[in-house]
């Protein structure tokens, strides 16, 4: 299945229906501020990238992905409604994999992603399961905890996905709360 991925240039490039299922598809303590996401859009920056998704030119969805010294990061992944279940999702998932793979010379960096606990609710058994079935792994052995994008917001238990066996899951945690979430100082226990 012939996925296109559009990386968007500037912030008003981004279709006013992503903007709108981005809003509905997570809740409000896994949203990044929107006007974040704009100003990293508009800034240039060279770590992040939204992409909207299209099959034959119709929009499907949308990826955000962070290009991060030991792997990518998959930070929003969102299919719509009436596109689920028709493989766009595992299609999309397989080719940002081998994006990662190809990301730097002669090295493999995996693909890596947050989901909600399994144990939290069908929904994210099911998520973590169509990610198994797209080669991702579990890292259930590695309590993951994302801060909070705001102050106000509370810190959310998650389970970190990976594509690739990684060796310090602790190390990546950390460039991800540094990193992305711009809390370098932020700690789990």
């Amino acid at each position: 299945m012939q996925i296109e991925l559009r990386k968007t240039v500037t912030a008003t490039d981004i279709p006013l229906e992503i903007k709108e299922l981005y809003h509905s598809s997570f809740p409000v303590e896994e949203q990044r501020p929107w006007a974040d996401i704009e100003q990293r859009i508009n800034s240039k920056d060279t770590e992040f990238s939204f992409y909207v998704l299209q099959h034959k030119t119709k929009n499907i969805g949308f990826i955000t992905l962070w290009r991060l010294p030991q792997a990518l990061y998959c930070e929003h992944l969102a299919i719509f409604p009436e596109s689920r279940g028709g493989g766009y999702g595992e299609a999309v998932v397989r080719r940002v994999i081998e994006m990662a793979q190809s990301e730097k010379d002669g090295a493999v960096l995996p693909l890596v992603l947050e989901v909600e606990l399994p144990e939290e609710s069908e929904f994210a058994r099911r998520r973590v399961g169509f990610y198994q079935r797209c080669g991702m792994q579990a890292l259930t052995d590695f309590k993951y905890v994302q801060p909070g994008y705001t102050p106000e917001l509370s810190p959310v238990d998650l389970m970190l996905m990976v594509s690739e066996p990684v060796d310090n899951p602790a190390e990546i945690a950390k460039t991800l709360h540094t990193v992305v979430y711009n809390r370098p100082d932020f700690n789990i226990e």
